[in-house]
């Protein structure tokens, strides 16, 4: 009798979850369900700023090879390209630090003005000197930390020499990437300028740092020239 009622009870609890509720079973499958979608989109999302990367390489040496345009039509199309894919704003917070929060509203923009034709004077020249070398984007990995940030690892040929190994660090911002640093052989450039950056702001203030930035930018028909 003993040994029937074990089977017996055995069974029923077997049939308890077979025949269990829909209304019990539809929690574990809509976590299940969330869970998938989750890995799906993780994958995804790292796959886009993988070509998020590879498309503006790729929209860069196009322009930089288009002869139909003239030196000065390049860097203004190059203008636009950049203040689309950089974050110029965040990074210019980060690379002032505590000195933004010091800064006036009129101090802050003429410096994000100043920092952004920087940049182009910067990345101008890395994007013409590798026009014409392999580029290839062989890691992506998102930030533990913060899903929305991804570091994208890229190599860029240099003939007979090794690769230049570059990471960019990018953010997935509503539906798009924007990139929040770039670090060429293991030197970061956000972290570089903010050093950088405050020694002047400490000697100088912020005027000065911006005065400094103002002399070092040059026209841009200059940049490429025809």
């Amino acid at each position: 009798m003993t040994k029937r009622r074990q089977r017996y009870t055995s069974i029923s609890k077997s049939a308890a979850w077979t025949n269990a509720s829909p209304v019990r079973l539809v929690p574990a499958f809509a976590v299940l369900v969330l869970v998938g979608l989750w890995t799906a989109t993780a994958a995804a999302s790292r796959e886009d700023a993988g070509a998020f990367l590879s498309d503006l390489n790729t929209e860069a040496v196009a322009l930089l090879n288009n002869d139909a345009l003239s030196g000065e039509q390049k860097v203004e199309t190059f203008v636009v390209m950049i203040e689309r894919s950089f974050d110029v704003i965040k990074i210019g917070k980060f690379v002032l630090g505590r000195n933004w929060k010091r800064a006036s509203p009129e101090q802050r923009d003429a410096f994000i003005d100043v920092f952004t034709k920087v940049n182009i004077q910067r990345f101008l020249p890395f994007f013409t000197r590798y026009a014409d070398h392999r580029f290839e984007v062989t890691k992506v990995r998102r930030d533990d930390s913060n899903p929305r940030l991804f570091f994208v690892t890229s190599e860029v040929g240099r003939g007979d020499s090794p690769p230049a190994v570059i990471e960019w660090r990018t953010v997935q911002d509503d539906t798009r990437f924007r990139i929040l640093d770039v670090k060429a052989e293991g030197v970061s450039m956000a972290l570089t300028l903010r050093n950088e950056y405050s020694s002047v702001v400490k000697s100088q203030g912020v005027d000065g740092l911006i005065e400094q930035l103002r002399s070092k930018v040059v026209d841009n028909s200059t940049l490429l020239p025809d």
